[in-house]
């Protein structure tokens, strides 16, 4: 019976511990060949503990390294750093929380931000507003000062047409007065009373006052 292969997550724990444990970083094809660390070698330090950190001998395939590399990749677990021609590969412990970190300050920054401009804004409409209210009273004072000399001017106007009222109403009176003299002292009182009649015009129309 043949035995079962390592499952994709299996793949990525070991692969994290190589790097953990070497604190070493690694091109594509040291990885796929399950070469040593370039120290091991520099050194020749051809322990057990450092065959143990191959990937061969962490049980991937070199057909599968690249795609858990990837997926690590994905997740920020496993940086990967571009110089030249050439890319390297490695991963710290702290990578993820420090790559959630990273991502927790450009929310706050973003997050500032926004706040940042929402105060501004709300500054601008405050200042708007206080605009808008001050004009608002100029605008009243400047009503009220139209308004006075138009009232004193219409009261003014409304006493001088009373007046040319009086005045016309007491030269009808003293022609009317006039013509029933006339009639009283040519025609009789006769004529005089059918007049006042006929005109609708009181008995003391002389004593009319004003």
């Amino acid at each position: 019976m043949s035995k079962k292969g390592l499952s994709l997550e299996e793949k990525r724990t070991r692969m994290l511990e190589l790097f953990r444990e070497s604190k070493e970083f690694y091109k594509l094809q040291e990885l796929e060949k399950a070469w040593l660390p370039r120290s091991a070698r520099r050194h020749r330090l051809l322990t057990r503990s450092v065959w143990q950190l191959a990937p061969k001998t962490k049980g991937i395939t070199s057909m599968s390294v690249k795609e858990v590399l990837q997926s690590l990749v994905d997740d920020s677990l496993v940086k990967f750093e571009k110089i030249g021609s050439m890319v390297s590969f490695l991963s710290l412990k702290k990578r993820k929380q420090l790559s959630n970190l990273e991502q927790s300050v450009k929310t706050l920054k973003r997050q500032h931000q926004d706040l940042t401009l929402d105060i501004a804004e709300r500054a601008a409409l405050i200042e708007r507003y206080e605009d808008l209210q001050a004009r608002h009273i100029e605008l009243e004072k400047q009503l009220d000062s139209f308004t006075t000399p138009d009232e004193v001017k219409l009261a003014e106007a409304k006493q001088e047409l009373i007046e040319r009222l009086k005045t016309s109403a007491l030269r009808s009176t003293d022609n009317i007065s006039a013509f029933l003299s006339y009639q009283r002292n040519n025609g009789g009182s006769e004529a005089a009373a059918a007049f006042r009649q006929e005109q609708g015009l009181p008995e003391d129309f002389d004593d009319l006052s004003l």
